[in-house]
């Protein structure tokens, strides 16, 4: 299999995202949208290189993104320039871009491929990487911060039998569940493709799988995903379930 988002791509992408951020004078100029997430000048500048990029190496396939076209047919890329915005509005580094490539509807696709960076370091895991040594997981499971907050894990916190911590951006915790810095990753609250193309692809290679509202899902097949979902195994679904 040969990665549509080889390293050659990535690294542009890398000095794209270094552009962006290493500006001396760099004004986020944060403002709000209609549904009240965040949305800055990086994230616009991160669309039009990224996409510029893409375009110009793989003229004819198409882009969806967050801040650009979301007419969903395949094949296409997948992107979201800046995962976490309110992590890069906080100023607490919870911020990745995302991006897949999938010549189909089916995550599972040999072809299909996926990229995830942390904005603000090395960080970063893709479809190619070499195998990785099982290591202790860091915790048990990562969820959203801002579910978190809202006190949708109280009774999970509570049973103390998994250990369950907050981040930002769902795409940076799926990077952090390829990389086995946790077991399972959960999100109770609606996400788009953008969000967690890249991520499940990623974790599907690595031998796990993709639960959506209690069942095993194979495709990526719209745009928003409303129903509770868990990257991990069946006991950690029945587990998750069973405490909220």
């Amino acid at each position: 299999m040969v990665s549509m988002i080889d390293k050659n791509i990535r690294i542009l992408i890398q000095s794209e995202i270094r552009s962006v951020l290493a500006k001396p004078s760099l004004d986020l100029n944060e403002s709000r949208k209609a549904d009240g997430s965040w949305i800055t000048d990086v994230d616009y500048e991160l669309t039009t290189r990224v996409e510029g990029l893409l375009s110009k190496t793989f003229p004819g396939v198409k882009i969806v993104s967050e801040e650009g076209s979301h007419e969903l047919s395949y094949p296409c890329f997948i992107l979201d320039p800046v995962d976490g915005t309110a992590g890069l509005v906080a100023g607490n580094g919870e911020c990745s871009l995302s991006l897949a490539f999938m010549p189909n509807a089916n995550f599972k696709d040999a072809n299909a491929s996926g990229y995830i960076a942390h904005l603000f370091s090395e960080f970063e895991v893709y479809a190619d990487m070499p195998s990785r040594n099982p290591v202790q997981a860091s915790y048990d499971g990562l969820v959203s911060r801002s579910e978190w907050r809202k006190g949708l894990y109280n009774d999970a916190i509570a049973a103390k039998d998994r250990s369950i911590e907050p981040m930002g951006s769902i795409a940076l915790k799926l990077a952090h569940l390829v990389s086995r810095n946790a077991k399972f990753v959960a999100t109770l609250k609606p996400k788009s493709i953008w969000d967690i193309a890249a991520g499940t692809i990623l974790y599907h290679q690595s031998g796990g799988s993709f639960f959506v509202d209690g069942h095993v899902q194979e495709t990526l097949d719209q745009l928003l995903w409303s129903k509770p979902m868990l990257w991990g195994n069946q006991d950690d679904w029945n587990w998750l379930i069973g405490e909220i």
